[in-house]
């Protein structure tokens, strides 16, 4: 898939499979990708650095994948966000539905899925 639109993006979680398989994808579709395994990480490197698009684990532990976009999106940073996670329960889709931005993607996930995901956040106004 060629893209015309290559972005930073920040990749955060802590299943360090999963963390390598999202990186390598988006790497190879040629977007430069920060990687960290936790909410925290992925909290500095956003005050360090803007970013195309953040791909946040759910859970990860604390702060979580919500706490995180709620975290951004209390501070002014509206970048768009693709929210993972292998357990999504109705409460989580409904926090997450109600933040602007925010797409949900369920582990596992097909590629053409995540790359559609990607597609549809990437050149989207970002702080």
């Amino acid at each position: 898939m060629e893209n015309d639109s290559a972005a930073k993006i920040l990749v955060a979680d802590d299943d360090r499979t999963a963390l390598a398989l999202v990186e390598r994808l988006l790497a190879s579709r040629g977007h430069s990708v920060v990687p960290v395994v936790n909410g925290a990480q992925a909290l500095d490197e956003t005050r360090k650095a803007s970013f195309g698009l953040l791909v946040l684990d759910l859970h990860m532990g604390r702060p979580t994948g919500l706490e995180v976009i709620t975290e951004l999106r209390s501070s002014g940073n509206s970048v768009p966000i693709i929210l993972m996670s292998g357990s999504f329960t109705r409460d989580h889709l409904l926090q997450a539905a109600v933040v602007a931005g925010v797409t949900c993607v369920s582990k596992p996930f097909s590629i053409p899925e995540f790359e559609a995901a990607v597609a549809n956040l990437i050149g989207k106004e970002s702080t």
